[in-house]
């Protein structure tokens, strides 16, 4: 254990042995220096955009990134809708296509659902249809993978999402390619998700399983 490590170890230790000496603290901290606060440190709002103005850090977190004495950034809550980007309406398919990251599989990253982060398209399903039964998953009926309309999610259980997989049609060429792909480090799953396939079928490629050559 490092250094710093060791001084928070023991800190947390002091705390969690000397509650109220801690809160007496803290509160007299507040008592003293709130006036002199509310002169020096300039009004903020929320960063997520709702308007409101946010308070006061009492105590340095430094792993939070709060600094006593310095306004919050976000009043306390709201931090997980900057994370939530919304979606794009096509028009030509009615598709809303996720505006924030989307993985190497081609599905939406997460976005804040009920205070606990969540697939985007679960998370929007879930808003509008409700929840989803247990030992089921969504399929996207527009085939669009960063698609969060929920009218083009269906729930589903997985064997039925598996045949309702397009048919991808592997070339020599792309099974060449996924082997290349793989002597030179790429990940499992970034090669599967390029060409619309399994880890496990990438594996099988790579291992000369299927597709052999001599």
């Amino acid at each position: 254990m490092s250094t710093p490590e060791k001084i928070r170890a023991a800190v947390d230790k002091y705390r969690a042995a000397h509650p109220e000496r801690v809160k007496a603290s803290l509160a007299r901290w507040r008592a003293e220096n709130r006036e002199a606060l509310k002169g020096t440190v300039a009004p903020a709002f929320c960063e997520c955009g709702c308007g409101k103005g946010t308070s006061i850090i009492y105590e340095t977190d430094k792993r939070g990134g709060r600094t006593r004495g310095e306004r919050s950034r976000f009043i306390d809550g709201h931090n997980g809708r900057l994370l939530n980007p919304g979606h794009t309406v096509d028009p030509e398919t009615g598709c809303w296509n996720w505006n924030g990251h989307i993985r190497s599989n081609g599905y939406p990253g997460t976005m804040m659902s009920r205070g606990i982060p969540e697939n985007a398209h679960r998370a929007y399903y879930e808003k509008h249809k409700g929840l989803i039964p247990e030992g089921l998953t969504l399929d996207h009926l527009c085939r669009n993978r960063k698609c969060v309309n929920p009218d083009h999610l269906e729930a589903v259980t997985l064997t039925v999402n598996r045949r309702r997989e397009p048919r991808i049609k592997l070339t020599i060429e792309s099974v060449r390619e996924i082997r290349l792909a793989r002597s030179k480090g790429e990940l499992l799953r970034v090669i599967a998700g390029r060409y619309g396939i399994t880890r496990g079928m990438v594996g099988r490629i790579v291992r000369n399983k299927v597709w052999k050559e001599q």
